[in-house]
């Protein structure tokens, strides 16, 4: 439930340029074929095609299956493997002109699920969907909900606790000294521009394009360019790549960076983290333990009466190497972490990084991800971690030769 399935067009062999509109996707459960949700994915090498003022961005063939287009469902839909004679029956009858099978395996366990891709004048469709977007950048599905303002997370929302809002705000927090250590500057996230490019919303997933840049001192804008956010029915997050072409060193004496949430309402809730074998009650008060909290790792997790919320980040070898992650946790309904709407932190969780300067010159890449845990038992959070970590495997086969699919996990 917490992943997705990628297919590539150039796995699925033959079906270039077949019109969009002819595509359907079915899965069997106890010989029966029903249509699933799926969406695809228009793009132009990496690039997807995306929607919003001003973006001139055009696919090589809009409306027909190019080779680098992709085919976008969710595991957990994927059903059965039936017999070959019920699989032709269903495929007559609907009118299939081709087809292709995709075989789903979950490395962890084994166990397998398929999917079927049915081209057809009318193919099987359903009017199921996993997420809703509008223009007003306000994203919702059954587990959760997410406004944004100025292009930064606003409001937050669980199904399981109504409308309330869960959050104060994003914190991305920087402090560098340079000319010698002469001069100090704090960033916040209110020293940064931050504009909605442009969007893409399937039944799968949506999609958020934006910029940022970044007013430091003395005249300097750091340009951060675009970065793209990902929403599924249980989970939210993106990848990211850095490119230094120097060493932040050169520019500056230390470098210190922050990025978390300020949540709020949380009372009630526990706090555990990778590595530590603690938990801390989330009630607004600082204990001893809290105010000696510091822990280097990759995830945290907020647990709730009957739900949870896992956060996880992956870096890239090199960037892993260079800069150890700590994790940020403060449960404080007195403190005061100016720019906020509202004073206290029930808690700010995040991750930080110090000595960013020390980073040399290079490429880095990392992916965060926030997973919605409903029904939460203790453990589950070891699941959703592993298959974090391990990629699926996916087997594309039909009428044509085999094929094999990229892992789903980018």
């Amino acid at each position: 439930r917490h992943d997705h399935v990628e297919v590539v067009g150039k796995t699925l062999d033959g079906l270039g340029k077949t019109p969009i509109e002819r595509f359907g996707m079915v899965a069997f459960r106890a010989g029966r074929a029903a249509p699933i949700p799926f969406e695809i994915d228009e793009r132009r090498g990496r690039r997807l095609m995306v929607t919003g003022p001003g973006v001139a961005d055009e696919d090589h063939r809009p409306g027909q299956f190019d080779f680098d287009d992709g085919i976008v469902f969710m595991p957990c839909d994927a059903g059965e493997r039936p017999a070959a004679e019920a699989r032709d029956a269903y495929l007559r009858a609907a009118g299939a002109t081709t087809w292709r099978e995709i075989e789903v395996e979950d490395t962890l366990t084994g166990r397998r699920g398929y999917a079927y891709v049915v081209v057809a004048p009318t193919p099987p469709t359903t009017s199921r969907h996993y997420i809703e977007y509008d223009a007003r950048d306000v994203v919702r599905t059954a587990a959760y909900g997410m406004e944004m303002d100025q292009a930064l997370p606003a409001r937050f929302f669980l199904r399981g606790m109504g409308e309330r809002n869960l959050l104060d705000g994003l914190r991305l927090r920087a402090r560098v000294t340079w000319l010698a250590d002469v001069l100090s500057t704090t960033i916040t996230e209110r020293d940064a521009g931050h504009e909605l490019v442009a969007w893409h919303n399937g039944p799968v997933r949506t999609v958020r394009r934006s910029r940022h840049d970044v007013h430091v001192a003395l005249g300097v804008h750091l340009t951060a360019g675009t970065a793209s956010t990902y929403f599924y029915a249980l989970h939210l997050g993106g990848p990211g790549k850095m490119h230094l072409p120097i060493s932040p060193g050169v520019l500056f004496g230390t470098m210190s960076a922050m990025a978390g949430v300020d949540l709020q309402g949380l009372e009630g809730w526990r706090f555990r983290a990778a590595g530590r074998p603690e938990e801390f009650a989330i009630d607004g008060h600082t204990s001893p333990a809290e105010a000696r909290f510091d822990a280097v790792g990759s995830w945290f997790l907020l647990i709730g009466a009957h739900e949870a919320l896992l956060t996880a980040l992956k870096l890239s070898p090199n960037l892993a190497q260079a800069v150890p992650i700590h994790i940020v946790y403060r449960d404080d309904a007195t403190a005061a972490v100016p720019p906020e709407a509202v004073p206290g932190s029930v808690p700010l969780v995040g991750y930080r990084a110090d000595r960013v300067e020390t980073l040399p010159a290079g490429y880095y890449e990392f992916e965060f991800r926030v997973f919605v845990l409903p029904d939460y038992h203790d453990g589950d959070e070891r699941r959703v971690l592993e298959e974090f970590a391990t990629p699926l495997h996916v087997a594309v086969t039909g009428p044509a030769a085999p094929a094999i699919a990229p892992a789903s996990r980018p």
